[in-house]
């Protein structure tokens, strides 16, 4: 994946094996970060699903994106929409 240098995961857990197990079965190339109790949004700390959002350089985050598992299209939009963001900004 051309970008998956770009991505990386950030997450809380109690087993990082199970992150390994994950990123083997998926053969996912992003890194994975265990973050604890940091909280990158005040808004979203309560809601326990995961979201995507964006990070810049500077560490200012946006496009913050909380995906409906019954609605897969919104995801997929969103996604290309983040790509189309990255590529512009090459």
């Amino acid at each position: 994946m051309k970008y998956a240098n770009k991505i990386i995961v950030l997450l809380t857990t109690n087993n990082i094996n199970e992150v390994k197990i994950y990123k083997r079965r998926y053969s996912v190339n992003f890194r994975f970060f265990d973050i604890g109790d940091f909280s990158l949004s005040k808004k979203l700390e309560n809601i326990a699903v995961p979201y995507y959002f964006v990070a810049e350089k500077d560490l200012t985050t946006s496009m913050f994106y909380v995906p409906d598992k019954n609605i897969n299209i919104t995801t997929t939009a969103y996604l290309r929409e983040v790509l189309t963001s990255i590529s512009s900004s090459e």
